[in-house]
């Protein structure tokens, strides 16, 4: 845990201001109050707490000096996009589906005319050597 010194600093930086004195202007204390909470090294956590939660400072990293990494927030926008893409890729996938499904049945149709196209090349072969040896007798 860091010591008073430390968390006045730290929330000077974190408030973007450079003295003691602005930071008691921002907080709304005197001057002599900053300076209690140093000399004592005791801050007074049910004010600065709550301000810290409004204005999203990272409680770990005033009192702890360690940052936690929190995941960012969704704006609505972003969330709207979100389930829009999810929805697109489903609609996709099950077109690409079909696609295939379709692809697959044209080949096999190939196939089968392919097939038969032997098939009937081998029965007129076939036909036409019977014919001829047919002849010749």
């Amino acid at each position: 845990m860091r010591n008073a010194k430390e968390i006045i600093t730290e929330l000077k930086e974190s408030f973007g201001l450079k003295t003691d004195l602005e930071l008691a202007r921002f907080l709304e204390v005197s001057p002599t109050t900053i300076s209690t909470w140093k000399s004592r090294n005791s801050i007074d956590y049910k004010m600065i707490i709550p301000l810290c939660q409004k204005h999203q400072i990272d409680l770990n990293a005033l009192f702890l000096g360690e940052k936690m990494e929190l995941p960012p927030q969704e704006t609505p926008f972003e969330s709207l996009l979100q389930l829009l893409t999810v929805e697109i890729e489903k609609r996709l996938s099950l077109k690409l589906d079909d696609i295939k499904a379709t692809n697959e049945l044209i080949y096999d149709l190939l196939e089968k005319e392919d097939v038969k196209r032997k098939i009937d090349a081998a029965k007129s072969k076939m036909s036409s050597k019977t014919n001829g040896t047919t002849k010749s007798q």
